[in-house]
């Protein structure tokens, strides 16, 4: 008897305690998952604040020194030129399904080109970049701009034997799309991924089963391809 009901005793303990024990995991993972989502949440938040921070008046600004300084420092004037299409793309607003007219997203990563050719002269870079029929394409924005200024924030420009290289195709049926760059180690990413996470969740949730993402990142080099099926 007494032998039984310590059987029982031991089996009500480990039963109590895988109870505890597993409602504590369940307890940890939760708490984590909501610890995770806030974070996501408040970058999200931050980054709305810092888009709200009227960009009709910068642009307007910038507009005004660029006239301004168009017979007595034209670089600079057509600096600011390039640097504003790339900031018109930012603050456009999609249409109802959430798409904007392609040559709005082209506008930005024709800015981002040639703002830096504009900053550094020595730039080594290949670029061909094809676009059929483009006001007839419409697509989710910002899904291909981030993957060009990556290359830029990140690549070594000065190297003529590895010249950053961007190859763009597009037409109202599919868009194709490598960009390639050899690292600069002197620069330390401390960059959050945020942006790479976004393009992702925005592939998938906008193109399902209709793009396809490779992004190749050895210790020195880091290339993307990048094709969306449109239709």
């Amino acid at each position: 008897m007494i032998s039984n009901s310590n059987d029982m005793l031991l089996r009500r303990f480990f039963f109590q305690w895988f109870t505890f024990s597993l409602y504590a995991f369940f307890y940890w993972r939760s708490t984590v998952d909501k610890n995770k989502a806030k974070r996501e949440k408040l970058e999200l938040e931050n980054a709305t604040l810092r888009a709200q921070i009227n960009p009709h008046f910068i642009i307007n600004s910038l507009d005004f020194f660029r006239i301004q300084t168009m017979e007595t420092a034209p670089q600079v004037s057509e600096g600011l030129f390039w640097f504003m299409k790339t900031l018109r793309a930012g603050i456009t607003t999609p249409e109802q399904d959430g798409k904007i007219k392609f040559k709005i997203e082209m506008e930005a990563i024709e800015g981002t080109i040639n703002t830096f050719k504009l900053r550094f002269p020595d730039l080594q870079l290949e670029e061909n970049l094809v676009v059929e029929d483009k006001d007839a394409i419409r697509i989710l924005p910002h899904i291909i701009l981030p993957f060009v200024e990556n290359a830029f924030k990140h690549g070594l420009y000065t190297d003529e034997n590895h010249k950053i290289q961007i190859a763009l195709f597009a037409n109202p049926d599919k868009i194709k799309m490598t960009v390639k760059n050899k690292k600069d180690k002197r620069i330390k990413d401390n960059s959050s991924g945020i942006g790479l996470r976004y393009v992702k969740k925005h592939l998938a949730s906008g193109y399902p089963g209709k793009y396809d993402l490779i992004i190749n990142d050895t210790e020195d080099l880091y290339t993307v391809d990048l094709s969306v099926q449109l239709n």
